[in-house]
């Protein structure tokens, strides 16, 4: 905002974003409105370069230090005001990613937790939910965020051990719960999660579908490897003969198809990699079929 925001539109966008806030004492919420407004006219700076005067700045330090002046009632006018602008458009897309605060060098800094992959890294790690317009491209604001505090493991924490985590104390449950706070869109709009392999697990979907949204390009990917990773944990039946025949058929006629496809895209290429359609005769063989199939439902449905 350096140089291209004027002084009138600072005051305007601050009042609109954080007029609203509860803080228990409207002199509090007019000082949290005064502290934006000089933020956005520094936003590279310092407390004391964005404030200029002493008094704004110990001001600005007594208002950090109040207890009812936390991250959510801060945040709640602004969530409200993208939440009401993604419901005035008939398309959203919501950008979920996962950004690391590095506090390493605020050695008195307490309830931080290891960060990164190096050692000695300590800091927070803040989930986002962007809300962005499609059609004008553009952001709307954010729909979601939270901080959150890894956990110190020790380095004999390996494959076994992290099966047996709760799903709800794993750092993946992070994404289900963004998901689940934000919640259904409403009538008649659609509200589009998108995500990195951050989002490559099971209980994304499964949320995403809950809540009766739909997932972006960029996870569609991904939910093949989450579908299989979630099918290959449960109990696989023996299934009967009619689901069989047109479950071999199914993926039979797929494979002519991709068959063909490659064929007409890389002709030079003789040795054909995909693989033959399934044999089903035993329980395993009938599982791994299951799987390619939900996968090729999924690649059809979210691609």
């Amino acid at each position: 905002m350096d140089g291209v925001v004027t002084l009138a539109q600072r005051k305007v966008w601050a009042r609109e974003q954080f007029g609203a806030a509860q803080l228990a004492d409207a002199r509090r919420t007019g000082r949290l409105v005064k502290l934006a407004e000089q933020m956005a006219g520094n936003s590279s700076g310092s407390i004391p370069q964005q404030t200029g005067r002493a008094a704004d700045m110990k001001a600005a330090y007594r208002l950090f230090a109040a207890p009812q002046m936390t991250h959510a009632a801060v945040l709640e006018p602004h969530l409200a005001q993208t939440r009401a602008r993604a419901s005035a458009l008939p398309q959203v897309f919501l950008v979920q990613d996962t950004a690391q605060l590095n506090f390493s060098a605020h050695v008195h800094c307490e309830g931080l937790g290891p960060i990164g992959h190096g050692k000695g890294l300590c800091g927070l790690h803040r989930q986002n939910v962007l809300a962005l317009d499609p059609g004008l491209r553009r952001p709307l604001g954010l729909m979601y965020q939270q901080h959150h505090r890894r956990q110190e493991r020790p380095t004999s924490h390996g494959r076994t051990e992290k099966r047996r985590t709760p799903l709800a104390a794993r750092e993946s449950h992070w994404w289900v719960e963004a998901i689940r706070q934000i919640g259904r869109p409403p009538a008649g709009v659609g509200w589009v999660h998108v995500g990195d392999r951050g989002e490559d697990i099971y209980g994304v979907y499964d949320e995403v579908r809950r809540q009766g949204a739909r997932l972006g390009r960029v996870s569609a990917a991904a939910a093949l490897r989450a579908v299989r990773q979630a099918l290959e944990c449960t109990r696989w039946r023996q299934s009967s003969s009619w689901f069989v025949a047109a479950l071999r058929a199914a993926l039979r006629d797929d494979y002519h198809r991709r068959r063909s496809k490659r064929a007409r895209d890389w002709p030079h290429k003789k040795k054909d990699p995909l693989p033959r359609p399934p044999n089903l005769r035993t329980p395993t063989r009938r599982k791994n079929a299951f799987i390619q199939a939900v996968e090729l439902y999924y690649a059809l449905r979210l691609g």
